[in-house]
C-alpha cells in the first residue's frame, strides 16, 4: 500500500462533486502465487520452509506458470505457505483544500498529541 501511495498514483486533483468523486475511486488487487496443493494446516515450519524452497522447481516441473494462475489472474507475490488472503485496496482521491479556516494542528508520530510546528 505503501508504494502506491508514493507512487503517484493518486496525484490527481479531488473534486467535491460526488459523481467526481467516484469516479476517482481506484481499486488494487494483489494476487499471490499460492502453494499448490496447500500445506495441512498441522505442517510443521521445516514442512513449510521446504515447500517456499521447493516450490519454483515443483512449478517447473509440473508445467505450472509461476506467472499467472489457471484463470489468467497475474501474480503480484509469492505468498508464504500459510493460509493467506488476497488483499483489496480501495483508494479514494480526497482534497481538503478549503475546508478549514485554520490551519490543522500538527501532531506526533501517532496523531495523539499535538506538537508545535517547526
Amino acid at each position: 500500500q505503501g508504494t502506491l501511495r508514493m507512487s503517484g498514483a493518486f496525484a490527481q486533483k479531488a473534486t467535491r462533486n460526488a459523481a467526481d468523486l467516484a469516479k476517482s475511486v481506484r481499486i488494487y488487487t494483489m494476487f499471490p502465487q499460492m502453494p499448490s496443493p496447500m500445506p495441512a494446516p498441522t505442517a510443521t515450519p521445516e514442512v513449510l520452509r521446504e515447500e517456499m524452497d521447493t516450490r519454483a522447481e515443483r512449478m517447473r516441473q509440473s508445467g505450472r506458470d509461476p506467472h499467472v494462475d489457471q484463470h489468467g489472474r497475474i501474480y503480484t507475490h509469492i505468498s508464504t505457505p500459510n493460509v493467506s488472503n488476497t488483499i483489496h485496496g480501495v483508494y479514494l482521491t480526497l482534497d481538503a483544500t478549503g475546508l478549514l479556516d485554520d490551519i490543522p494542528p500538527a501532531l506526533d508520530l501517532f496523531g495523539t498529541k499535538e506538537v508545535e510546528r517547526e
